[in-house]
């Protein structure tokens, strides 16, 4: 009788086992595909990044526009460099998201407000609300415009990229945490560090 116990306790431990395995192997795969879906995304950031930095660059030597404009636009260009995630986004806490999240936005504004002061508002095109005419955007010259040309193409270009991009790794986002937080692999998740993911 006891040898049979001790054959059951055996049978269990080892089905006990194969799942803890099994239930780990699947939650590693789940948000190695989650770091995998962020590399696209600091991707399209990283490009849309260079595309400003390339403009300011060629802005700076221009006497006709507003360096306050230029600087305010490097400084969200700056912050956004700062708070990016690297292509490994999966093991940043969720704080780190919300700044990323915010710098985007200010990013945004400001590139879109300089869009908008050197080709008459055209900068609008992401949705962005059009930005009051200013007396730099008749002065501009020639090749300020067409920089100005070039980075509002390469930014529209980069918009679908980057709103795949995040829809595609928000979604990984989603299949991992739920699959960390269903009973009972919730238990593994403690036990072994699996942390939920953030989306953005």
């Amino acid at each position: 009788m006891l040898g049979s116990w001790w054959w059951l306790l055996f049978v269990v431990g080892l089905v006990l086992v194969c799942w803890a395995v099994g239930g780990c192997r699947r939650l590693a795969a789940l948000r190695r595909a989650v770091a995998t879906a962020w590399g696209p995304v600091d991707g399209a950031l990283a490009r849309r990044h260079a595309l400003a930095v390339n403009l300011f660059d060629a802005l700076r030597a221009n006497p006709r526009v507003d360096p306050r404009l230029l600087d305010a636009a490097e400084s969200a260009a700056a912050q956004l460099a700062a708070t990016r995630l690297g292509p490994d986004g999966i093991r940043t806490p969720p704080r780190a998201m919300t700044a990323l999240d915010g710098a985007a936005h200010v990013f945004e504004r400001t590139v879109f407000r300089l869009f908008a002061v050197l080709d008459r508002g055209s900068g609008a095109g992401d949705g962005e609300a059009q930005a009051p005419q200013t007396p730099e955007a008749d002065a501009s010259p020639e090749g300020a415009r067409d920089v100005a040309t070039a980075a509002m193409q390469g930014w529209r270009d980069s918009e679908p990229v980057l709103v795949e991009a995040r829809g595609a790794f928000n979604a990984a986002v989603d299949r991992y945490n739920q699959a960390a937080a269903e009973a009972p692999t919730w238990i593994l998740s403690r036990l072994f560090g699996f942390v939920p993911a953030a989306r953005w």
